[in-house]
């Protein structure tokens, strides 16, 4: 690696014949491309690349929750990195090259949030219209939990690849809420999970599963 503060070939970014400029700090840096390898990928490389692929990319739909969820992470690492991470090693079930999401370990939240409590108690129920009543109890908080603290529920339809969640709303001690799915949801089981979020969004609650439910079209 070279770094150029002036540029003799004046400052520039990008790949430039074997070399790929970038700015660090205000300093010209210029790393040489590493040579190509012939090299067929090894068998630990492959199911690397699976697993990863499949995480970023079910993770990827997921990215305005996972921000949120994971907000506590700023420095020097990002949500998406902690929660890639974590779905990693904890939310990939099956060996390679058939590996797929284990739903009940998808966390939106970061693991370690205990600041308010979680969605207690859900219960799921399917209406028609392709909605899903959602109930849950309000027993026993603590201190930090407040009746003012807003419900996000999210659900995917792995047959559809689609994703749908609520806005922040309800209130956690409306302990009520209907949920109106895509129609294209009602072609296959929906994975759905909840969480709380502090009024001034600041503080979240553990990720509940929810489970899975198979709407209702008629």
């Amino acid at each position: 690696m070279a770094t150029n503060r002036n540029g003799y070939l004046g400052p520039f970014s990008g790949k430039l014949g074997p070399a790929m400029g970038s700015v660090w700090r205000g300093i010209q840096v210029i790393k040489t491309l590493p040579a190509p390898s012939n090299k067929p990928p090894t068998a630990k490389q492959l199911d690397q690349h699976a697993k990863f692929g499949l995480v970023t990319d079910f993770l990827g739909k997921l990215s305005s929750y996972i921000k949120r969820g994971f907000q506590s992470y700023t420095m020097g690492v990002t949500p998406m990195n902690v929660a890639v991470k974590y779905h990693l090693e904890k939310a990939v079930s099956g060996v390679y090259p058939l590996y797929e999401i284990n739903y009940p370990n998808v966390l939106l939240t970061d693991p370690n949030s205990d600041g308010i409590d979680e969605l207690l108690n859900p219960v799921l129920t399917a209406l028609p219209m392709h909605k899903i009543k959602i109930d849950w109890d309000t027993e026993n908080f603590r201190p930090e939990t407040k009746a003012t603290d807003k419900l996000t529920v999210v659900f995917y339809s792995e047959a559809k690849d689609v994703i749908m969640g609520t806005a922040l709303t309800p209130a956690r001690t409306d302990k009520t809420m209907t949920f109106t799915s895509s129609r294209q949801f009602a072609a296959a089981p929906v994975h759905g999970w909840g969480f709380f979020v502090s009024d001034d969004g600041k503080i979240v609650s553990p990720t509940v599963y929810l489970g899975s439910i198979q709407t209702i079209d008629a």
